[in-house]
Formats: C-alpha cells, structure tokens, sequence
C-alpha cells in the first residue's frame, strides 16, 4: 500500500515562523487523477501531495500564520475552502458528482469547517437562468431577478453574523465578494445585452453603471487574495484608462494609444501589485500587434512591470517568438484524440498542417467551427492535416461539443489548460490560435489567418502545389 507523502514545501507553504498547525484530511471517490494538490491564490502557490488510491484518503498538515481561501484540487476538479489556524478539517468529495452537478458532491466537517460550508452554500444561491440568457432579458426583468439574488445572499450573510462558529474577516470577505459580483452582472449587462439582444431597443439605466463604485481599490491584500476583488480592480481602472483615452480620440492601433496607456498605469496612485496586473494586460497582446507597438512595448515594459515572475514570463515569452521563424522545425507535438490514441506531428509528416489551438468556452473559437469544417470538406481528399488541440480543463464538455457540432479532422486534447506545452512551445496568449506547418514540417506561419479569411484556403493549396 503506497503511503501518504506530504511534499516538504507544504510545511513553508505557508509559514515563516511559530504558528498554529492546520490539518485537512479525507477522502476521495471517483478520482481522476492519483495527484491531490492544495492551492493558494495569495501566494500563488500549488503543494503536491500522494493520494492513497487503494482507499482513496489524502492528508496535509502544516502551520498557518493567517485565513486564507484555498483550493483542494484533484484532476481539474476543484473545491474552494476557506482555512483558519487551528483548523481541523474533513474534506470528502466525489469528483464524478461534481462534474455532473449531482447534489451534495462534497461534505465537510471538524473544527473549523463552518466557514467552508458556508461558502458552499451561498454559492448554491443561484440566478437559475444561465449568464447568457441573463443578459438577454429586458432591463427591469434582469435588475429584479439580479436584486432578489442579492437579497437573498446578504440575507443569509446576515443571518450568521452573530454566530462564534463564523470567523468575522470571512464574512467581511465573503459579504465583499458577493456585491462585487452583483455588481459585475450589471457590468456585463451594460456590454452585452445589446449584441445578446438587438432587438431590444429600450435605453440601460444609467444606475446600471453606478454599481460597484463605492468600492475601494486600494486594498492590497485583498487584490492578492481574493479572485472577484482584483477583477473587479482591474475591470475599473481599465475602464477608466479607456474612458480617458477615448475622450481623446486617440486610435486605439496607434503608437500614441500604447504610450498612453503606459503613461496611464505608471501615473496610478496604486499598489504596485496593481500596476503589475494592469502592465500585464497591457502587454499580454503583443504576439499580435504591430511592429511599432511591439517596439513601443519592448521599450517600455519594465516601466510598469517590477513583478519578477511577470518580467521573466514576458522575457521568456520574446525569446520564443524570436524562435518561431519562418522556415525553422515546428516545435513536435503529441496528444491523444477522444478515443485515447496518440496523435503526433511525426505521424503527419509529408502533410501540410494547419493546427487550431481553442477552448470549447471561448467564443471567437467557436465561431471559427463551422468556417474550419468547411475547409476540411473542401480539401479532405488533399495532402493536408487539419489539427485541432483543445486546452479545455473539462474534457468532457470538449467531447460533448465535437460530437455535436460533427468536427472531422485530428480532434486532440491537451492536458494542463493554459500550462499545455503547446501553448508554451508558441506563447500562445490569446486563442483562437491558428498555426501553419509545411510538409517538411518547417514553420509557415506560427500565427496565421483564421480559417474564415479566404486567404487561409489559398496559403494551404500553394504549399500543396509547392
């Protein structure tokens, strides 16, 4: 029987000195992987440790110095937890009920574990209609059902307060978290229920902007902490580096405009945590910029950016690019389609390759399935592999989605999200991502036209005649 291993890291996951232990232990069915890891957002931090699958029990002990929110992960299935010292907790779950939806996939017991449940439960408190068919509903329809979801979340908040069992920093969190995706429905709402519903041409409220903007922006450790609160920091000094910006009449493709935005976030009376996240946004699209704005970006990035990691990323990421020249040997890839059979580019060797890395949740992805099913019936008897690598996390909704929509071609998964070593291999910042290949299995086109531009067809005939 293997043992349980506890990784030495998770003893300084966490601590610098002295603290009080935490230990959470307990079991899990329907496993998808051998691995359970224990995540934390704050410190950006993952710890590994053996999963006994002959039981399918898991433990991890070590000392903790403050609450934080974490994340129990097997597979990539996740389950939230909020942690305190002292803590004693229980965790089972079921990964496959989880997946499914089925009630009540995870329990959670022990000193400690009152938090947790909570946060299960208000999470539980849901808007039934899904976010699309939301944003599609007339103003007065979306703000009540929006308002008496609310109500009902900080009813419950509420109803706990008093109650010792409940730690005062997580209300104050979890009552923070709740406005501010409150406040992101009406967010979202404002850009777009008008694409979601043309037909609707009844004005938005202007309340709908107001909501959100009595929050600070200046809590660091929040911004560190917590997921909602840093998009919801981002969301608005985005928006108002933009607004400005527009009120300039600057084009938002000229030199000018990516001067200004770093103009912007440099002059932010901000943490610089922020600037950091606001410097990585701004140059998260310089795989698809202009040569100009690429030399506007290579200039002037460590001006925003002082997050080593973050240097080193962006770093590594123009070393890559530099690599990714035309008439160089494609990085290799290898990944399994839906029946578990290994797909490789030395198995494809002698064809011209047009690779699409995508997401089944991403929408210009989707919009590029029925353009790329196209190509692929109009070359199908021609010398041509047209790839398709998935970085989706939930593999099932991946297989669901190829079987609906009838996609042909090399449909692959590959494993890790946006850790996947194909988006490595390309530093792949945006998808969809489309990649040429010849039939010497020379770079073409590390980032070509998608396969609704009409010169796509044309590039792929002239390499088959090549």
């Amino acid at each position: 029987m293997k043992k349980i291993l506890i990784l030495g890291g998770l003893a300084t996951l966490f601590a610098c000195n002295q603290k009080q232990s935490i230990t959470i232990k307990g079991k899990i069915e329907n496993p998808a992987s051998d691995i359970v890891t224990l995540y934390n957002p704050t410190l950006d931090k993952t710890d590994t440790l053996s999963f006994n699958q002959e039981d399918g029990t898991f433990m991890a002990e070590f000392p903790l110095e403050k609450d934080y929110f974490v994340r129990i992960i097997n597979g990539e299935t996740a389950v939230p937890l909020y942690i305190e010292p002292g803590n004693d907790l229980v965790l089972n779950f079921d990964v496959k009920a989880l997946n499914e939806n089925q009630e009540n996939p995870a329990t959670i017991s022990g000193h400690g574990s009152e938090n947790s449940s909570f946060l299960w439960k208000l999470n539980e408190i849901n808007i039934e209609e899904g976010m699309r068919t939301l944003l599609t509903k007339p103003a007065t329809s979306f703000d009540s059902l929006v308002q008496d979801n609310y109500a009902k979340k900080t009813k419950a908040i509420e109803e706990i307060k008093n109650k010792p069992a409940y730690s005062t920093t997580f209300l104050d969190k979890i009552s923070l978290i709740t406005k501010i995706e409150m406040a992101e429905k009406y967010h979202y709402y404002n850009i777009y229920h008008p694409r979601f519903a043309p037909q609707d041409t009844t004005p938005i409220p202007d309340r709908f902007n107001e909501y959100g903007k009595d929050i600070p922006l200046d809590n660091a450790a929040y911004f560190n902490e917590i997921r909602q609160y840093k998009g919801h920091v981002m969301r608005t000094y985005r928006q108002q580096i933009d607004d400005k910006l527009k009120g300039l009449n600057i084009d938002r493709f000229s030199i000018n405009y990516t001067n200004r935005n770093f103009d912007e976030i440099i002059a932010l009376n901000a943490a610089q945590e922020i600037k950091d996240e606001l410097g990585k946004w701004l140059i998260s699209s310089y795989s698809y910029r202009a040569d100009s704005i690429k030399e506007i970006i290579e200039k002037r990035y460590t001006e925003v950016l002082r997050n080593e990691k973050y240097l080193q990323e962006f770093e590594q990421m123009l070393k890559t690019i530099n690599s990714l020249q035309p008439g160089t040997t494609a990085p290799a890839f290898a990944y399994p389609d839906m029946e578990g059979n290994m797909v490789t580019s030395k198995d494809l060797a002698g064809k011209v390759i047009y690779i699409d890395v995508w997401a089944t949740g991403c929408g210009p992805c989707r919009q590029e399935l029925p353009h790329l099913k196209e190509l692929e019936e109009q070359l199908h008897d021609q010398q041509v592999a047209f790839v398709s690598i998935s970085v989706d996390r939930n593999k099932e909704a991946w297989e669901k989605l190829i079987k609906e929509k009838e996609m042909k071609g090399y449909q692959l998964h590959a494993p890790g999200g946006w850790n996947a070593q194909i988006v490595k291999d390309y530093a792949i910042q945006g998808i969809p991502r489309f990649i040429l290949i010849d039939k010497e299995g020379k770079l073409v086109d590390p980032n070509t036209t998608r396969p609704s531009n009409p010169e796509t067809k044309e590039k792929i005939l002239k390499l088959l005649n090549s």
